[in-house]
């Protein structure tokens, strides 16, 4: 997945909506846009802290051949409102 996300690399904002645990795996639900279209993907793990990123706008890197395989930077928080309702939010997700 690395290496395709690698090789047709593409990027966007997503929305970090929760972290899901079940048993001992957690994951994290994402939501973001490319072309219009709504992706709503559970990725990974969740980050440190999750509870003060819920709700928060953060870069994710996704390929362009399959837009539901991503890489989302915890660490690279979006705050321009600008950007965000260009990546396809509304201002009702702010």
């Amino acid at each position: 997945m690395l290496k395709e996300i690698r090789e047709n690399k593409a990027q966007t904002i997503c929305k970090f909506i929760e972290c899901q645990r079940r048993l001992k795996v957690k994951k994290s639900l994402i939501e973001y846009h490319v072309k219009d279209s709504l992706y709503i993907t559970k990725y990974y793990n969740c980050p440190e802290n999750y509870e003060d990123k819920i709700n928060k706008f953060f870069v994710v890197d996704y390929s362009s051949k399959d837009p539901s395989k991503i890489i989302v930077d915890f660490s690279n928080e979006v705050t321009d409102t600008t950007a965000i309702l260009k990546a396809g939010f509304l201002k009702e997700d702010l």
